[in-house]
């Protein structure tokens, strides 16, 4: 059994991430299920982005906590001007939104048929927060030139109901050339490049703007590898939260430097240390694999950080 080793405590979201289908055979929920922020089934996809369902069965056959991917054979929407079937790979469906309005989709799979409806609402407002690890960086870091950062983002219909979706946000850079905001690939974050030292803003809907301090390479003089410094030891099995910034000279944290570093584990055979992104900008997971020494670390150019870290039998 895998265990987490938090270092600061972990945002828990009391949701609904699941849905029985219609028929009850199967059970769906959005693949950001296991953000630190995830979205309750019920929630509409925004017009005009995507989403990706995840479709299961609980092995025990009463609604348990063990769960098996049904792969899906074929999926279809009763209303394709509202939402469509994009694509289906092993067990995920992706919907895209068209207009507001509700549908169902129909899923067969090697475990069964079932459906569910799916909603899809206006977008009224993009709120965007300052890229962090379960909640923003305070305050918030500054951003390297080249880099691309993940900015949280929430999505909400004209009556402020949440919604959900990834593709094409519309958040805006000023001045122009500053930073590009980058297509959506999943729920709740938003890429940005930057690209001109200087300060610039980023703006989403009906929301106030962020202010950007982006910062040249040759400014960011240092690594930091946050988590794993307060920690010397796990067991095999452990998982340890560790988060990637850079450091300028007056000690300010830099983001968008994981996008361009290397990060790896010296002993692979020991542990492992592989990129987190649901849990926000420059996560990772440290994994003890067997008994032993391991060195994990970060570089980017001449610059490095690492830590040393026991590994022992649980």
């Amino acid at each position: 059994m895998t265990r987490l080793v938090l270092l600061w405590p972990l945002l828990v979201l009391a949701c609904d991430t699941t849905v029985e289908g219609k028929n009850e055979v199967l059970r769906f929920r959005y693949d950001a299920h296991d953000n630190f922020l995830p979205a309750a089934f019920s929630t509409p996809i925004a017009a005009g982005l995507s989403a990706r369902v995840e479709v299961f069965v609980d092995s025990d056959g009463g609604g348990g906590s063990a769960q098996v991917a049904a792969n899906v054979i074929d999926a279809s929407s009763s209303d394709a001007s509202v939402i469509n079937v994009v694509a289906t790979a092993g067990n995920v469906i992706t919907l895209e939104s068209k207009a507001p309005g509700t549908a169902e989709i129909r899923v067969q799979s090697v475990r069964g048929d079932d459906a569910f409806d799916v909603r899809v609402v206006d977008v009224g407002t993009i709120d965007l927060s300052h890229p962090g690890v379960l909640v923003s960086d305070n305050p918030p870091s500054h951003g390297i030139v080249g880099g691309t950062a993940r900015f949280i983002v929430k999505l909400e219909d004209p009556s402020g109901n949440a919604a959900v979706g990834f593709g094409e946000i519309g958040a805006t850079v000023a001045p122009m050339g500053a930073a590009t905001v980058e297509p959506s690939e999943e729920i709740g974050f938003l890429p940005v490049t930057f690209g001109v030292a200087g300060v610039a803003t980023l703006t989403g809907l009906n929301d106030e703007p962020l202010t950007l301090e982006i910062v040249a390479d040759a400014d960011v003089t240092g690594l930091s590898l946050i988590g794993p410094d307060s920690v010397d030891e796990i067991e095999i099995d452990d998982e340890l939260i560790a988060v990637l910034r850079g450091l300028t000279d007056a000690d300010e944290k830099v983001v968008g430097v994981a996008s361009l570093a290397t990060v790896l584990a010296t002993d692979p055979t020991v542990c492992s240390i592989t990129a987190a992104p649901r849990l926000g900008e420059g996560a990772y997971l440290i994994e003890g694999l067997s008994p032993g020494e391991c060195r994990v670390s970060a570089a980017l150019g001449g610059r490095q950080v690492q830590h040393d870290l026991t590994v022992k039998a649980r």
